[in-house]
């Protein structure tokens, strides 16, 4: 087997919480002027539980998403969608390694296209729901040359409010450089009095915060 450890991809992420107020029409524009592109989405993720396996304490997760794109502007994002099931929804299984360091979300992320069915597979098989995370994602989407491409994602989470998640393709290796210019890019979008937040949307709903 070829390579190393340090050469396995992964996806680094950075989050940010947007205080009350917090001027979005601005945000979007400050990306479209970068030249990036915007795709908006409502997802619904559940969560899934094993009695074999404690994946609160090993720091995993398991989850099925639910997504089905929207129109995209400038501005509020849209509500979420009353019926969260219905035709024009694609469906995700993915397994969420432990998180990689202490200043990120960065994690192994195994992910395969499925079918809505699959919530019921893994109930029948002894699975249990933990908890189900929905919100409205808009999609940023930029970057040429020779450094992987820039994800940007504005998130209203029902129950939470409004985070900017930033995300960029990269490897073990090169890991905490990734993560310097991802909050390096967020204090430059966002103003350096926006804070960042380490913990899961899901780890944020069960503890009530």
């Amino acid at each position: 087997m070829s390579g190393s450890a340090g050469d396995r991809p992964i996806e680094a992420e950075v989050k940010f919480i947007l205080p009350t107020g917090f001027d979005v029409p601005s945000l979007q524009r400050a990306l479209r002027l970068r030249g990036y592109l915007s795709m908006t989405v409502a997802q619904e993720d559940i969560y899934l539980g094993h009695y074999a396996r404690d994946f609160g304490s090993t720091d995993e997760a398991l989850r099925v998403r639910s997504e089905r794109t929207l129109p995209s502007s400038d501005g509020p994002l849209p509500p979420f969608p009353r019926q969260a099931h219905r035709r024009g929804w694609s469906t995700w299984l993915t397994y969420k390694g432990p998180k990689l360091d202490a200043r990120s979300k960065a994690r192994v992320e195994v992910e395969v296209s499925t079918g809505p069915t699959v919530t019921q597979a893994l109930l029948a098989a002894g699975f249990t729901t933990v908890a189900r995370v929905r919100k409205i994602r808009q999609s940023w989407r930029g970057g040429t040359g020779p450094q992987p491409t820039l994800e940007v994602a504005i998130d209203e989470v029902v129950g939470l409010g409004l985070f900017v998640e930033l995300e960029q393709r990269t490897t073990v290796d090169d890991l905490e450089q990734t993560v310097d210019r991802l909050l390096q890019e967020g204090a430059e979008l966002l103003g350096a009095g926006v804070g960042t937040e380490r913990r899961s949307y899901l780890e944020l709903l069960l503890r009530g915060s």
